[in-house]
C-alpha cells in the first residue's frame, strides 16, 4: 500500500470528516517537515485524480461523499456538452454552455451537481482536471491582426485563438494542425505547427483525419535504419531447425489491390479421406525483435490502417511488402499451422511449427470465386491449382455447416469499393462483391486462429485473445421486445442468451423482409469485440478460445502471439517469464483495443467524407434506398451503394412521434421504420461535414 492508498483508507474509516494536513500528522503521528510534505504532496495528488476535493482553508473531503462526479466532456456544436462518467452505470450528466467554466471537449473533469435543476441530470464543472484535446485540425480563419482555427471535430466547439507569430504564415481557408498551448476561459490559444494545404486540394481531406486521429502516416530515421538493415531474401542460416514446405502447393489469395500478403495456404487428403490444411502465416518475428526500434514503433500503432487511396502500415515497406510478404516465387519465412480435420469439420490433430515456403501463385478473391464457378478464363489461368481450389471449397463448406450448428452468427453487412479520379475525387461507390473465395479463406483463418489460441490457452501461457463478450441482459431484453413486437415470436432466454438463438433467428428469416431489420437491430445489441488477456470466447463465432494469429503484417496483437507459440516451442516459458508476458498482454491488449477503435474511426471518416463528395455531384437525382436508422430528428436512408444520408423530420409528415422500443417514427396514418424501402432525392452535401441530406419522394 502507497502512502496515497493510506491517506484514502483513513478517509474511508470516517467518510463523513473532513481532513488536512494537520489532522493527518496527529492520526499518523508524524511530527518532521519531511512526513508533512509528503502529506500535502499526497492529498494534491488526490485532488488532480478527482478522489478528493480541497477547499480553500486546506480541507478535504471524499469526492463522492461530496456528490462530486468525475468524468471526461462529451461536447456539442451547439456549445452545451455532456459528462460520460468515469465509473461504470452511472448516468450521463447535461452540461450547459454556461456551466462548462473552461472546461473542453475530451477533458478530464469534476462536476456537481446544478442546484438550480430539481431532475438532478444537470452539473456544473467544478474542476479540469486533465486537458483531454491537445492538438486540433482546423480551418484557419485570418483576422487581420490575428487568426483563429475552427475544428473540423464540431464537438471541439471552442475556436482558437492563434497570434500572427504563431500561424506560420497560414492563409485563411487552409487546413491546419495545431497545438494547444494555453488554455482561458474565453478561447484556448495555440501554435500552427503544420499547413496541410487547402481544403479542396488532393489528399488534403485525408490527411487532416490522419491528423485530427493521432495517426502517425511517417518512419523515423532509427526505425527506417533498422528496416533497410534487414536482409532482401531468407538467408541459409535462417533455415536452420525449420521445415521445407517450400515444394509444397502453396499459394495466396488476396484482393487485387493486396500488396502485403500475410497468409498462404495449402491442402490435400490423407489416406484416411481426412483434409490435411496449411495455413503459412508470415514470420514477422523474426524480423521484428522485442524491444527494436521497430518493435517499438507497431506497439506505438497497434494496426496498420487502410484508407481509400493510402494504406498507413504498422511496420515499413521493407517488411510489409517485402521481406514479411509472402510474395509469389521467392522464399519466406512462415509460423505454420497443420491441421488435420474429418469430415465433419473437427481438427483431430495440429501442429504449429516455424517453416519455410515459397508461394507458387498468387491469386485473387474474383478470379479464384469465377474459377469456382466455371469460368472458362479464369479455369485455364488457375489450371494447375484447379483441384486444390475445388478441395478447398468443399472443406470450407463443411466447415460453414459445422460452424452455423454451433450458431456462429454470419451477419450482413454492407461494403462498397470508392473509385477516385486522378485528383483523389470520389467519381464512383459501388457495392464490394464479396465472392465465395473470400469465405473460404475467412473459413480457414478462423479455424488456424481458434486450433492456436488453444496452444496457449490450455498450459496457461500467455496470450492476447480476441474476446466478444455476450450482450447484456438489458440489451437482449430490449431485441426481445423488438422482435416479438414486430410479429416475430421468440422466446430465447434473454437472461441466458447463446449465439445459437439469435443464429438460428436469422436463418429463419432468409429470405423474408424482416430479415435485414432483425439483422441491424441484432448487430446494435452486440457488444464490441476487443483485445483481452483473459479468455472469455466469443460469442459472435461461438468459439470458446480464439485469438488473432493471421495478420502479423497488419495487427500487433498477431505479432505478439506468434512470439508466445515461439517461445513454448522452444521452451523459454518459466514463471518468471509467464508472469513477466501476461503483464505486457494486459498492457497491448487494452492499447491495441483504443489502436484499433481509432483506426476504424479514421476510416470510416474518411469514406464518409468520400461518400458525401461522390454524392455532392448527384444534387437533385433520385436513388432507392433503405431505412437504416430511425431517431426523434429524422430517418437515415442508405442507399444500394452503401452511400446514407438523413432525412430531418421537419421535411416530413406532421405528428410524427417517435418509438425507440420499435425504432419507428409514426402519427397513426404514415409510419417510417427500419428497412422499409423508400426513394429519395439527394437535397444537399455538407462534404467537409461528412453530412448528406435527403428528401423522401416515394
Amino acid at each position: 500500500m502507497d502512502f496515497k492508498e493510506k491517506l484514502l483508507e483513513i478517509m474511508k474509516s470516517r467518510p463523513r470528516d473532513m481532513y488536512s494536513v494537520k489532522r493527518f500528522k496527529e492520526i499518523l503521528e508524524i511530527t518532521d517537515i519531511f512526513g508533512e510534505n509528503q502529506i500535502a504532496n499526497a492529498l494534491e495528488d488526490l485532488a488532480n485524480l478527482g478522489e478528493i476535493y480541497g477547499d480553500k482553508r486546506g480541507k478535504y473531503m471524499l469526492c463522492n461523499e461530496l456528490g462530486y462526479v468525475k468524468g471526461v466532456i462529451a461536447g456539442n456544436p451547439k456549445g452545451f456538452a455532456f459528462l460520460r462518467p468515469s465509473e461504470e452505470g452511472v448516468k450521463d450528466y447535461f452540461i450547459p454552455g454556461r456551466n462548462l467554466n473552461g472546461a473542453c471537449h475530451g477533458d478530464t473533469v469534476l462536476i456537481s451537481r446544478d442546484m438550480s435543476d430539481m431532475a438532478g441530470d444537470v452539473g456544473y464543472v467544478i474542476k479540469i482536471l486533465e486537458r483531454g484535446v491537445k492538438q486540433i485540425v482546423g480551418t484557419y480563419q485570418d483576422n487581420r491582426t490575428c487568426g483563429f482555427v475552427i475544428s473540423d471535430d464540431k464537438k471541439y466547439f471552442n475556436d482558437v485563438y492563434i497570434s500572427k507569430p504563431n500561424s506560420m504564415r497560414a492563409q485563411h481557408g487552409m487546413k491546419v494542425v495545431v497545438n494547444i498551448t494555453n488554455y482561458t476561459q474565453r478561447n484556448p490559444e495555440g501554435k500552427v505547427v503544420e499547413i496541410l494545404g487547402r481544403a479542396g486540394e488532393k489528399g488534403v481531406d485525408v490527411m487532416s483525419i490522419i491528423r485530427a486521429h493521432g495517426i502517425k502516416d511517417y518512419f523515423d530515421d532509427s526505425t527506417l535504419r533498422e528496416a533497410n538493415g534487414l536482409p532482401d531474401n531468407v538467408l541459409d542460416s535462417q533455415k536452420i531447425g525449420r521445415t521445407d514446405f517450400t515444394l509444397d502447393n502453396v499459394f495466396t489469395i488476396d484482393g487485387d489491390d493486396s500488396k502485403d500478403f500475410d497468409d498462404a495456404v495449402c491442402i490435400s487428403k490423407d489416406k484416411n479421406g481426412n483434409y490435411v490444411l496449411s495455413v503459412h502465416i508470415a514470420d514477422v518475428s523474426e524480423y521484428v525483435k522485442e524491444n527494436s526500434a521497430l518493435d517499438k514503433e507497431a506497439i506505438a500503432r497497434g494496426t496498420s490502417v487502410y484508407f481509400v487511396d493510402k494504406v498507413v502500415p504498422m511496420l515499413p515497406e521493407k517488411l510489409s511488402n517485402g521481406i514479411c510478404s509472402l510474395n509469389e516465387g521467392v522464399e519466406r519465412l512462415t509460423l505454420s499451422c497443420t491441421m488435420k480435420i474429418n469430415g465433419k469439420g473437427e481438427v483431430i490433430d495440429s501442429v504449429v511449427e516455424k517453416g519455410v515456403i515459397c508461394s507458387k501463385r498468387r491469386m485473387t478473391y474474383d478470379k479464384v470465386s469465377k474459377a469456382l464457378a466455371g469460368d472458362e478464363n479464369a479455369v485455364k489461368e488457375y489450371s494447375p491449382f484447379i483441384s486444390d481450389l475445388k478441395l478447398m471449397e468443399e472443406l470450407a463448406n463443411i466447415l460453414i455447416k459445422k460452424r452455423e450448428k454451433e450458431g456462429a452468427i454470419d451477419f450482413e453487412t454492407h461494403e462498397a469499393k470508392i473509385k477516385l479520379d486522378k485528383n483523389g475525387k470520389a467519381i464512383d461507390v459501388v457495392p464490394y462483391e464479396r465472392g465465395f473465395s473470400n469465405r473460404i479463406i475467412e473459413e480457414f483463418m478462423i479455424l488456424a486462429n481458434c486450433t492456436v489460441a488453444e496452444k496457449l490457452y490450455f498450459p496457461e501461457y500467455p496470450c492476447i485473445y480476441r474476446v466478444h463478450e455476450k450482450p447484456t441482459d438489458e440489451k437482449m431484453a430490449a431485441f426481445a421486445q423488438f422482435v416479438n413486437g414486430i410479429g416475430i415470436p421468440w422466446r430465447a432466454p434473454v437472461n441466458d442468451i447463446h449465439s445459437k438463438n439469435l443464429a438460428s433467428l436469422l436463418t429463419k428469416l432468409t429470405g423474408s423482409m424482416l430479415y435485414l431489420i432483425v439483422n441491424k437491430v441484432m448487430l446494435r445489441s452486440m457488444q464490441k469485440a476487443k483485445y483481452s488477456p483473459v479468455c472469455s470466447g466469443h460469442f459472435g463465432l461461438s468459439a470458446n478460445v480464439y485469438c488473432h494469429f493471421t495478420s502479423p503484417i497488419r495487427r500487433y496483437p498477431d505479432l505478439f502471439v506468434h512470439r508466445m507459440i515461439k517461445k513454448m516451442l522452444e521452451g523459454e516459458f518459466d514463471q518468471k517469464a509467464i508472469e513477466h508476458y501476461d503483464e505486457l498482454a494486459g498492457e497491448y491488449s487494452k492499447h491495441c483495443s483504443e489502436a484499433e477503435r481509432r483506426a476504424e474511426e479514421a476510416e470510416r471518416e474518411v469514406e464518409d467524407i468520400k461518400k458525401a463528395e461522390y454524392l455532392a455531384s448527384h444534387l437533385g437525382e433520385e436513388f432507392d434506398g433503405v431505412i437504416s436508422g430511425v431517431a426523434n430528428f429524422g430517418l437515415f436512408v442508405e442507399l444500394e451503394n452503401s452511400c446514407e444520408g438523413l432525412v430531418k423530420v421537419e421535411t416530413l409528415e406532421s405528428g410524427l412521434i417517435y418509438n425507440d422500443k420499435m425504432y419507428t417514427l409514426t402519427n397513426g396514418t404514415i409510419t417510417y421504420t427500419l428497412g422499409q424501402k423508400v426513394r429519395i432525392k439527394v437535397a444537399a452535401c455538407d462534404v467537409a461535414g461528412k453530412r448528406v441530406l435527403f428528401y423522401i419522394v416515394k
